[in-house]
């Protein structure tokens, strides 16, 4: 896996440098596992032109070319839908993957994405989804009881008769999340951009960025997609907007992640970030030794969170900055009130029951328990 790491490596820093040509692979590197690696971080798009020619099999080829299409169409799904739904009174933010797409990344195709996120305000949720209905849209996740989603989620989703999945955003964080985002804050800062023949606005560069640690903290640290992100992102970045990224991070309590993702893209993209940014941004010395005894960028390359579901909790934990917080956040984990309950939950459904609620308690507890060895460990050796 080192050495499928370390290539996988290389290629990013060709892609953030913006050189052109083959990156020639190591000899003895495992091309499958390799490629299978690639494939789960989905940037296959943006690193198909470094590849060494013999890692461009048919299959890798076809992965490539059907990624481009679906991007091409997602975003012709776009302009369609913001025709429909876009008015004087609702005009919708793009958020993640489009809104990256369009607006920072050299080319459209290089940003994989699945689906659309668009952020509008509360008000505007049910008129946007019954405009969706009128072009064929229904409703994701047949069964589910939309007003207790309501309550405990942050958006409704829509999916077309062709699969295009439209996710209608009034937040960015779950209703008992202990992050948050300055909302109003995001619908002012938001830029304009064209979407075809359609207005459009798009999320600033540093709600982009918040976003994307929010999106880290849930998925465990394991996407170098968001690492992509943040070169284009931070590519034009001024002295005034790290400053405001690290107030916001503060207020939205993300600061230790937002260091830990700016740690990691410096280990692993090989751009420097200010090092007064960082130095803000230091956890305490407890918390700190145990992440780097975790090592957080091999983490994120190797996807080792995608294979250990229970360690999402536990950097989530670590991320926290206030203790008494992450105390009440444990509490919720061994005694919790609904099924896939955390900040990336998607489709929660009431837990009923006291040996229910007793049974996943206890299968968190085991797995933090087992976990606790890895940080006793780490922090020894911190």
């Amino acid at each position: 896996m080192e050495l499928t790491t370390s290539y996988l490596v290389e290629l990013v820093r060709a892609w953030s440098q913006g050189r052109t040509g083959r990156v020639p692979m190591p000899a003895g590197l495992d091309r499958d596992e390799f490629l299978t690696l690639l494939a789960s971080h989905e940037v296959a798009c943006a690193l198909a032109p470094l590849l060494d020619e013999a890692l461009l099999t048919p299959d890798v080829q076809r992965l490539v070319k059907d990624s481009c299409l679906r991007s091409s169409l997602l975003l012709l799904e776009l302009e369609r839908v913001l025709g429909v739904i876009t008015t004087a009174q609702c005009r919708p933010v793009i958020l993640k993957g489009a809104g990256l797409a369009l607006n920072w990344y050299q080319s459209p195709q290089e940003r994989w994405f699945v689906d659309l996120d668009l952020l509008v305000p509360r008000d505007q949720v049910l008129p946007t989804c019954e405009r969706l209905l009128d072009l064929g849209y229904r409703y994701f996740g047949d069964g589910v009881d939309l007003d207790y989603y309501d309550n405990f989620h942050l958006h409704r989703i829509m999916v077309s008769p062709q699969n295009v999945f439209v996710e209608v955003h009034w937040a960015l964080t779950v209703p008992y999340s202990v992050y948050s985002f300055d909302l109003q804050g995001v619908f002012e800062r938001a830029l304009d951009l064209q979407v075809g023949r359609q207005p459009a606005r798009v999320a600033s560069a540093v709600d982009q960025v918040l976003h994307g640690v929010y999106q880290h903290i849930a998925d465990g640290f394991k996407d170098i997609k968001r690492l992509l992100d943040l070169v284009v992102l931070l590519k034009d970045f001024r002295d005034e907007d790290w400053l405001y990224l690290v107030k916001e991070s503060r207020q939205t309590r993300m600061a230790v992640a937002l260091g830990q993702a700016l740690s990691a893209y410096q280990n692993i993209v090989g751009l420097e970030v200010p090092a007064a940014v960082l130095e803000q941004l230091t956890p305490g010395p407890v918390t700190g030794r145990i992440l780097r005894g975790l090592n957080l960028p091999q983490v994120c390359l190797a996807r080792q969170t995608s294979k250990e579901p229970t360690f999402t909790i536990l950097l989530h934990l670590l991320m926290i900055p206030e203790t008494q917080v992450r105390l009440r956040e444990l509490g919720r984990f061994f005694w919790p009130r609904e099924i896939m309950t955390s900040y990336g939950m998607h489709h929660p459904q009431p837990l009923e029951g006291i040996f229910r609620r007793f049974k996943l308690g206890f299968y968190y507890f085991r797995n933090l328990a087992r976990l606790s060895a890895r940080v006793i460990r780490a922090y020894a050796s911190g």
